[in-house]
This record gives structure tokens, C-alpha cells and sequence, in this order.
């Protein structure tokens, strides 16, 4: 691996062995209604305990229609509130993301899914 070469000394190849949780899990269980506001748009916020029940239901819906761990996804969306919903969605589901563009053309976008290996796509 190459670029390990680059890595300040010191710094190791890996984090591993990774939690069998997200960081969304540990801020909806330490602070469910807050304290921050993990989402604040048009005058709306999401606490970290409902992003978290979001993010677990399209998790479970990704699982319904046959994404599974390691699989990859691409999100073909806008910089809107449900985004993080789908990102933590899919990190619990397991699958690996890919964002695209939203503005690519159509030219752009041709070869997308096969570039990435994305095998599901949401729009």
C-alpha cells in the first residue's frame, strides 16, 4: 500500500478493530432530544434520537429490498434534510455509498454506476 509511505510517522495503518456502532448511536443514546441540532432547516430541527429512527427505517427498508453489508450504493440527491438520514441509513445497513452529483448531465452520469460498482442507485 503505497501510501502508507506518506503517513506521518507514528500514525498507524489502521483504527481497527471499528465499534459495531456509529457515532449516530452514541450521540441518540447519550442525547436523544439533543443537546446540539443535528439538522436545522426551514426553521425545523431533528434531534439526534430522530435522525437515528430515520436512519434506522431506511437502513431496514435498504435490507427489504436486498442491499446488504458491503454492497454499493450511489445517493443521486440533493443537499437536503433526508440526506443524512440515508448516509447513517446505509452506514447501519452496511452497504458502501457513493454521492453523486445531482447536476452531472446526463453524459456525466452514463457511466456512474459501473465506475463506482454502485449496484443500487436512489434518487
Amino acid at each position: 500500500m503505497q501510501w502508507l509511505q506518506h503517513y506521518d510517522q507514528g500514525v498507524p495503518e489502521t483504527l481497527g478493530p471499528y465499534p459495531e456502532r456509529t457515532l449516530l448511536d452514541d450521540l441518540a443514546r447519550r442525547w436523544p432530544s439533543g443537546p446540539g441540532r443535528p439538522l436545522l432547516f426551514k426553521g425545523r430541527t431533528v434531534s439526534h434520537g430522530e435522525l437515528d429512527r430515520l436512519s434506522d427505517a431506511f437502513a431496514a427498508a435498504l435490507v427489504r429490498l436486498g442491499v446488504a453489508k458491503g454492497d454499493r450504493m450511489a445517493l443521486l440527491l440533493p443537499n437536503w434534510p433526508p440526506v443524512p438520514d440515508l448516509r447513517a441509513g446505509r452506514l447501519e445497513g452496511g452497504a458502501v455509498v457513493h454521492p453523486l452529483n445531482p447536476i452531472y448531465t446526463e453524459h456525466e452520469l452514463q457511466g456512474a454506476p459501473g465506475r463506482t460498482g454502485a449496484e443500487t442507485i436512489v434518487v
